[in-house]
C-alpha cells in the first residue's frame, strides 16, 4: 500500500466491513498490525545510522502516538480499508484496474485449478514457513499467503510505482514499474561491468536467481537483461505467489511478454525456497538479484540471504540488490510525517528494521571483495557485490 494514501485515510477512518474483490469473496484487510517476533528483532546484522534518529523529538514522539492509534483494529481496519479504496482508484486511472485483474485470473482458471497449481509448487508446508514471514504484510491478514495478495500483485506494483519517477509523486505512469526495474538492471549492469564483469555482456551463458520473485516481474526482467543464454531461477516463500508467476510465464502476461520477445531464452524456474536457504550447489551461480525484499525481512535474514548468495555464487559472480533509500528524498519526507511513517510500519512489519539496516557493510561481512552502489531512481539505490 502507498505510505502517502494510508495515513490520508486514517484521518478520517470508520469501522466498516472490508470484503476485497478476491476469489474466497473474504476478508484479505488485517484487523491489526502484528508485533514482529522477538527472536527475529535480536538477530545481528551490520547497522548504520537510521534517519528516524535525526527526527525532531516532537515528530517521534507524534509518531509513537499515532502507531498506537493505527494499532487499534477497528481504526486500522477503517484506514486499510480506504488507502485500498485509494489504490484501486489510482489503478483505474492508469489503466491497471485491480478487479479486472483478479477477474483475468479466475477466467484463466477455476479455484480447482489454482489450487492443483498450488499443490504443483510448494515445498514448504505452511505451518513450516518461518515466523518473520507469516505476519499480516501489506494490510493482508495473511500477508502474501493466499489467492488475493497473488492475484493482485502486479496490479499493485503497478500502481505503487507509477508516480516513482516523479519528485512531487504526482505524475503517473503505468509504465513506472517497468521503468524502475530496467533502472535498476542497467544500474546494476555498469557497475559490475566497472568490477569486470564477464556475465552482463548478454553473450554467453549465464546461471542466475531472482531471490524474492514474487508473481515472476523481477525475474523476467532480469532474463531479459542478462540476455539469451541465461538461465533464471525465481525463488519466494509465498507458493501462491509462484502459482501466478508460472501462469503468467505460460500465458505471456505482463513482463514475461517482453521478457520473451527480448530474449527467446529458456523457461524461467521457479523454486519455493528461502532465500537464506536455497536449494542449490555451492559455486553454481554466476548472478544472484534481489530487488525490493529487505524491507519486508528482518535486518538478520538480509544477511543471511546476502550469506547464503556468497555460498552459491561462483567465484567472480555478482550480487545485486535494489532497494529503497533510505536517504533519498522521498523516505526523508515520508518519515517526518508521524500519520505517513505510522501508516507505513503498520503494513511493513519490518521496515525499521530495514531503515538501519548497513546494505554496503553486509555484503562486505558477508566476503564479497568488491562492493559498489548507485542511484537507480529518486527513491532506490542498486548494490552490487563481486565474488
Amino acid at each position: 500500500f502507498d505510505p502517502v494514501a494510508m495515513p490520508v485515510a486514517a484521518s478520517h477512518a470508520r469501522t466498516v466491513a472490508v470484503r476485497a474483490h478476491a476469489p474466497s469473496g473474504g476478508s484479505v484487510v488485517a484487523t491489526a498490525p502484528v508485533a514482529p517476533p522477538a527472536a527475529y528483532v535480536d538477530m545481528p546484522y551490520p547497522k548504520r545510522k537510521s534517519p528516524l534518529d535525526d527526527r525532531p523529538t516532537l515528530v517521534k514522539a507524534m509518531t509513537a502516538v499515532t502507531e498506537q492509534v493505527l494499532a487499534l483494529p477497528p481504526v486500522f481496519s477503517a484506514a486499510a480499508a480506504d488507502a485500498r479504496s485509494t489504490m484501486f482508484e489510482r489503478g483505474a486511472q492508469i489503466g491497471s484496474p485491480w478487479p479486472d485483474a483478479v477477474d483475468e485470473y479466475k477466467r484463466q482458471k477455476d479455484m480447482t485449478q489454482w489450487e492443483a497449481a498450488l499443490r504443483d509448487v510448494t515445498k514448504i508446508p505452511t505451518e513450516d514457513l518461518p515466523t518473520y514471514f507469516t505476519l499480516p504484510f501489506h494490510a493482508y491478514e495473511a500477508g502474501n499467503i493466499g489467492w488475493a495478495p497473488a492475484f493482485e500483485a502486479d496490479s499493485a506494483a503497478v500502481t505503487v510505482h507509477a508516480p516513482i519517477f516523479d519528485a512531487d509523486a504526482k505524475e503517473m505512469k503505468p509504465e513506472g514499474d517497468e521503468q524502475m526495474r530496467m533502472s535498476f538492471l542497467d544500474a546494476a549492469k555498469q557497475l559490475a561491468k566497472a568490477m569486470g564483469s564477464n556475465v552482463h555482456d548478454g553473450s554467453g551463458a549465464v546461471d542466475a536467481v531472482d531471490v524474492g520473485c514474487s508473481t515472476g516481474r523481477s525475474a523476467a526482467m532480469l532474463r531479459a537483461s542478462l540476455g539469451r543464454g541465461a538461465f533464471v531461477r525465481g525463488v519466494d516463500l509465498s507458493a501462491h505467489f509462484l502459482a501466478v508467476a508460472c501462469s503468467n510465464q505460460e500465458s505471456g502476461k505482463g513482463l514475461f511478454q517482453k521478457a520473451n520477445v527480448a530474449t527467446g531464452s529458456s523457461r524461467i524456474e521457479f523454486v519455493h525456497a528461502a532465500g537464506e536457504s536455497m536449494p542449490f550447489d555451492d559455486e553454481s551461480q554466476d548472478v544472484v538479484c534481489v530487488s525490493l525484499t529487505f524491507h519486508e525481512l528482518p535486518g538478520g535474514v538480509s544477511l543471511q540471504i546476502i550469506e547464503e548468495a556468497y555460498r552459491v555464487l561462483r567465484p567472480g559472480g555478482f550480487i545485486q540488490i535494489m532497494e529503497m533509500d533510505p536517504s533519498s528524498a522521498f523516505f526523508q519526507r515520508i518519515a517526518s510525517i508521524p500519520p505517513a511513517w505510522a501508516a507505513f510500519r503498520a503494513t511493513e512489519p519490518w521496515l525499521a528494521s530495514y531503515a538501519c539496516l548497513d546494505v554496503t557493510e553486509a555484503i562486505k561481512v558477508a566476503g564479497f571483495a568488491d562492493v559498489r552502489d548507485a542511484t537507480c531512481t529518486p527513491r532506490h539505490r542498486a548494490w552490487v557485490g563481486k565474488k
